[in-house]
């Protein structure tokens, strides 16, 4: 059931269809927020369970509807990314890396829940490496 709030922002805001609580689409198409939703935007602090051991990098996510942009740093230097999504929680981006054995395609699949972030990265054709993490900032 919809708050009154909620009534009202659709008489306002003309919205077409509903995806989700928080995420809707207006007559013209565009994805919008609700306030009842956390962003993804911001900075989040992960760690990787690698086969040498844990690695640290900081990925930073900016949603704009339901694309995804950011950049993730790490001891590979900073490499930005866009062309991601989003769909509810989950996250999916691609990034191109140059590494001692040529270019690599990272993918990245997770959830953020709140604050904490989780999922796995795929490096080329090595096994997936999960990870953890939390928002930063």
């Amino acid at each position: 059931m919809l708050c009154p709030y909620a009534i009202l922002r659709c008489r306002f805001e003309q919205i077409d269809k509903f995806v989700e609580p928080g995420l809707y689409f207006t007559k013209n198409d565009k994805a919008k927020k609700g306030n009842n939703l956390m962003s993804l935007d911001g900075k989040y602090e992960i760690e990787l369970q690698t086969t040498i051991g844990p690695a640290r990098v900081s990925l930073t996510l900016k949603a704009e509807g339901t694309s995804l942009s950011g950049a993730l740093d790490g001891h590979f230097g900073r490499h930005s990314f866009s062309g991601g999504a989003i769909k509810g929680n989950d996250i999916a981006l691609s990034i191109n890396l140059q590494s001692p054995m040529g270019e690599m395609k990272l993918d990245v699949t997770g959830t953020v829940n709140g604050k904490s972030i989780e999922g796995q990265v795929q490096l080329g054709s090595f096994r997936p490496t999960p990870f953890k993490g939390s928002r930063a900032n």
